[in-house]
């Protein structure tokens, strides 16, 4: 604690920081028996150019000299038939006047004042007159030190605000040592018993589904503290959007209003649970009317898993995409390959679950199935031609366009049945033409046949080799 050197004077500031209008009977004595040191009430009867005269009830008046008066009182100057407590110097000089002190009367009086509100723990006014080492220097009456820890609740650097302001405060260290004085002073136990008194009362009337207004006070990466009138109460981050939250300053900035809904109360640890997306209904209660299964919709990629990735259809209302359900194919190995978050994706809803709030999502579901198409402009019979794109010892695979493809099963391959390998006829990269044998679409499978181009041999065997005839061969 900074001790603070008073000699009972400081730098007073007329009744912005004591009113000197308001002193009490006890500090008065009777003018029937003044004696010096007493502190009377007297009446300003005249004004000179250097003196006040002031009666007191004597037999003569007293006088003080006008530089003291406007040291007490600055700019408000007592006028003229105005009462103003003095002290008695003198009871009389060689002049026959009283000589009497209103700085004096003052010093004591404030001093009193100040005793007395530091014994019954009240509240005192004063004026904030300059920043100092270590907290701020008050006006009483007699200056007294506010320590920046007894400034606010919370430690605040910038002292230089309160400079000039006219506050309470209660007196926490009282030490007078002759004429020094050390005076101590907290606005901080002040405020601390106001914001107890609010707490008790905003308990007494809250109540769970309450619409409270507050100031948002600082915002966490877990959520918000908000004050609903003296009280912070914690908005969490689940409870500000129906969405996901991942910056909370994008919804929510310090020391602005916002409106929030009263969800949990537990008043044996003084802790309330906000709520702001409460106020509205959850997007899941309407799903089922707004979103009818098999309706095409448009959504925002919002996160990516190695099995799927999570569409919003608007805020709160979020769909899986399965990765089986991205193309007709199968042929995603993960997500990240086809979607960021961010992009915005039309979807087939497939389904959805109110109670455990699920929907499944399709994209392939939104275009025509290859497979299907095929099937309808290449029925079994059909010709069509394409590219050998592998060469196994089963068969032949052959690219049909729109990334499908057909098997020639080394069976279909030639009706020499001297053909062991497929390689015997063709390679990667070969263009052939061939027959559409069978399509299952369950096991997404085409099959072709190169033989079937060439004509069954044995359909013209007859014609060409009759019984009887002589033909030459090979062993095979």
């Amino acid at each position: 604690m900074e001790n603070i050197d008073n000699n009972l004077q400081g730098t007073q500031d007329g009744d912005e920081s004591f009113d000197m209008s308001t002193i009490g009977e006890e500090y008065l004595a009777k003018t029937d028996n003044i004696q010096e040191a007493d502190i009377v009430e007297g009446k300003v009867v005249d004004i000179t150019g250097e003196n006040y005269i002031i009666d007191i009830g004597y037999k003569s008046e007293g006088v003080v000299p006008i530089e003291e008066v406007k040291e007490i009182y600055k700019e408000e100057l007592p006028e003229k038939n105005s009462k103003i407590p003095v002290m008695i110097i003198r009871k009389e000089t060689k002049e026959g006047t009283a000589l009497l002190s209103c700085r004096e009367a003052h010093k004591v009086i404030v001093w009193e004042k100040i005793t007395d509100c530091y014994e019954k723990k009240e509240t005192i006014s004063g004026k904030i007159i300059e920043e100092i080492r270590g907290g701020l220097l008050v006006d009483l009456g007699i200056n007294a030190f506010l320590p920046a820890s007894q400034v606010a609740l919370n430690f605040t650097s910038d002292l230089g605000k309160f400079v000039g302001r006219t506050l309470d405060f209660k007196i926490i260290k009282l030490d007078r040592r002759g004429q020094s004085a050390n005076i101590v002073l907290s606005r901080k136990v002040i405020l601390a018993e106001e914001r107890e008194k609010k707490k008790t009362e905003l308990f007494s009337k809250l109540e769970v589904g309450q619409l409270k207004k507050g100031i948002v006070k600082k915002i966490m990466n877990f959520g918000a503290f908000v004050d609903i009138g003296g009280v912070d109460g914690l908005l969490h981050i689940q409870d500000i959007s129906w969405g996901r939250v991942k910056d909370i300053s994008e919804y929510l900035t310090e020391n602005t209003p916002v409106e929030v809904i009263v969800l949990t109360i537990d008043k044996e640890k003084e802790k309330i649970g906000l709520g702001l997306k409460q106020k509205k209904p959850s997007p899941w209660s309407l799903a089922k009317k707004k979103f009818q299964e098999g309706a095409v919709v448009e959504g925002v990629v919002t996160g990516i898993a190695p099995y799927g990735a999570f569409i919003e259809i608007e805020e709160g209302l979020e769909g899986l995409l399965h990765i089986s359900d991205m193309d007709w194919y199968g042929r995603i190995r993960h997500p990240k390959d086809l979607f960021k978050p961010g992009d915005k994706l039309k979807v087939k809803v497939l389904m959805i679950d109110i109670e455990n709030k699920k929907m499944s999502l399709g994209l392939k579901q939104v275009q025509e199935d290859p497979f299907r198409a095929f099937e309808k402009q290449n029925p079994p019979g059909t010709r069509i031609k394409g590219k050998v794109t592998s060469v196994k010892n089963f068969g032949v695979f052959v690219e049909l366009g729109d990334s499908l493809e057909g098997l020639i099963h080394i069976s279909e391959l030639s009706w020499d049945k001297s053909v062991r390998k497929p390689s015997q006829l063709l390679s990667e990269g070969d263009w052939v033409e061939a027959a559409v044998l069978s399509i299952d679409y369950d096991k997404r499978k085409i099959s072709l046949g190169l033989k079937q181009i060439q004509g069954n041999p044995w359909d013209n065997a007859e014609k060409e080799f009759p019984a009887g005839s002589v033909v030459k061969g090979k062993i095979t």
